[in-house]
């Protein structure tokens, strides 16, 4: 029946990139992150503008900066992509992450303090 060998030879790739699936759903994705850091953006300057509270500005960045990071993430090409930018990004994460860890608790408890102050 199946007797031609062709069939399973898979040292030939001829598959086009663009009409991958994946790469729409990539594509996809970081839109969607792309429409997340916008309006994050424009919330957070809302937030600046309306409040005094500029510690929990800090936070808001943090996040968006994450959020950034993580859509080019998506973006990028893996295969074509150096050992450098790879390292790169995940000291990136890693102190995006670390910053938002140790600023958190306190602008939890600035936020506790006053809510007390109001009553």
């Amino acid at each position: 029946m199946l007797n031609n060998s062709s069939i399973f030879d898979f040292s030939q790739t001829n598959v086009k990139k663009e009409n991958l699936f994946i790469v729409h759903v990539q594509g996809l994705v970081a839109g969607v992150l792309l429409i997340t850091i916008i309006i994050e953006l424009i919330q957070s300057l809302l937030i600046y503008l309306k409040t005094s509270q500029h510690a929990l500005q800090l936070t808001i960045l943090y996040q968006i900066a994450l959020i950034a990071v993580v859509r080019h993430l998506f973006i990028i090409d893996f295969e074509h992509a150096n050992g450098q930018s790879i390292l790169g990004l995940a000291l990136l994460i890693f102190v995006l992450g670390a910053l938002s860890f140790v600023n958190r608790p306190k602008i939890i408890q600035r936020i506790i303090n006053s809510k007390k102050d109001e009553k």
